[in-house]
């Protein structure tokens, strides 16, 4: 594939609306300014003129906007999408899906970033700002390291099924955040190919990437490219959260079940958790039949693939078969500080544990707090005592990896580590 674009550089001036991009998609790479779009200080306007993603092509409007609605300005695009702009904003996630429907439901060969930006003579030393535009920004999490995602509005499975979202909390807390997640979902409806080019090349310079960490896959095309990501960046460890099960479940049946084809189909170095579509159910008391394809009918803690592996929230089935994720137990690390990351606990389990992972409800800084079930009622997944129990063990469970980390020198010679538990083994006590 050829990739044409006329006046790259343009990319960073506010000259033009649209540049086309000649590829597979025949798509539009919007810039940062749109004609229409009223400019601050002329007084009254009509809400009608503001389309969706205005916040981003002129973030100036923002504070008239928060003015005049007696919104916090931090808040006002978030504000503005749910209730005045809802009607566009829900046209611009459609009109996002259609766009990826474009890059196909397989995994892709990918072009090398390098290559575009060779062919169109651009300076190495803006490769990286090119791409990041592309992406629509990255963002980066002390919990989750490198990640990407959508905005909440945009779930399907979750949605009103989630109890409580944390991921809506994120948007709510971080508005910055926000407006990355809908400037990388502008990105993949107008270029899903270009943008899944971008990515990969970014992705390349990290060893470790989260995807999904707000929002989730929008259609079987958007897990497709999220795998072609994946296989275009090998020596990045993908770890991908998703509750649209019925797209993983419709993605894996275009191969023939347990054939070479089929378990090729999920990248090596990717590791996906599916989750339930309601709070305060486990994997085993799945009612719907995707959800039930793709656990391991031999032991249903497992996923049937062995890259894809269940998680859950709060269930009160089966505890005793589930490895509790310590940053959700109010546990405390060597400092007697209380542990809210992955890397502060030494743990991986989401990345790669075989079985199911159970996320403790919690949040505002307490645990174990109650959680509606698939009826909607609310309640705790554990008694007080149950709590306690599991709060121990992973107490326990955390020293134990602490004392058997290896220092950073015996990490490096082992050829089967990777550059991320280099990274993790770096910032922990060495011997």
């Amino acid at each position: 594939m050829t990739l044409i674009i006329e006046d790259l550089p343009q990319l960073f001036t506010t000259a033009l609306s649209k540049m086309p991009i000649c590829c597979d998609c025949g798509g539009y790479l919007d810039t940062l300014t749109k004609a229409s779009l009223p400019m601050v200080g002329q007084g009254d306007y009509d809400e009608d003129d503001l389309d969706a993603y205005w916040y981003l092509d002129n973030p100036d409007l923002i504070s008239e906007i928060a003015q005049k609605y007696g919104w916090p300005v931090g808040s006002t695009p978030k504000r503005w999408d749910e209730g005045p702009g809802k009607r566009k904003s829900m046209q611009a996630i459609e009109q996002a899906r259609e766009g990826l429907s474009a890059f196909g439901t397989k995994i892709r060969d990918l072009d090398g970033w390098a290559s575009y930006m060779r062919d169109n003579n651009i300076p190495p030393n803006l490769w990286d700002a090119y791409a990041t535009t592309m992406v629509g920004s990255l963002s980066e999490s002390d919990k989750t390291g490198i990640t990407t995602g959508t905005p909440t509005m945009g779930c399907r499975i979750g949605g009103k099924r989630c109890n409580k979202c944390y991921a809506a909390q994120t948007e709510n807390a971080m508005p910055g955040y926000y407006k990355n997640a809908w400037s990388h979902l502008r990105q993949l409806g107008t270029n899903p190919i270009l943008h899944a080019s971008a990515l990969a090349y970014l992705l390349a310079k990290n060893p470790e990437y989260r995807g999904n960490m707000g929002g989730d896959y929008q259609n079987v095309s958007h897990m497709a490219h999220a795998l072609s990501v994946a296989a275009a960046s090998p020596d990045t460890h993908h770890w991908l959260h998703t509750k649209e099960v019925p797209d993983l479940v419709q993605y894996l049946s275009q191969f023939e079940k347990f054939s070479p084809e089929w378990y090729n189909a999920i990248p090596e170095n990717v590791d996906i958790r599916f989750s339930q579509p309601y709070d305060h159910m486990g994997p085993w008391d799945a009612t719907q039949k995707d959800w039930v394809e793709l656990l391991d009918p031999n032991d249903p803690t497992k996923g049937v693939h062995p890259r894809i592996n269940p998680s859950k929230t709060g269930s009160d089935e089966g505890k005793e078969n589930v490895f509790n994720c310590p940053t959700t137990l109010g546990i405390k690390d060597l400092e007697g500080e209380g542990i809210k990351s992955c890397k502060q606990a030494n743990c991986r389990y989401c990345r790669g544990g075989r079985g199911t992972v159970n996320f403790v409800p919690h949040h505002g800084g307490r645990h174990n707090v109650e959680m509606a079930n698939k009826e909607g009622e609310q309640q705790r997944a554990y008694t007080t005592e149950e709590f306690a129990q599991a709060q121990a063990q992973g107490q326990q469970d955390y020293y134990d990896r602490m004392e058997n980390i290896p220092t950073l020198d015996e990490l490096i010679n082992r050829s089967e580590n990777t550059a991320f538990d280099v990274v993790w083994c770096d910032i922990r006590k060495k011997e």
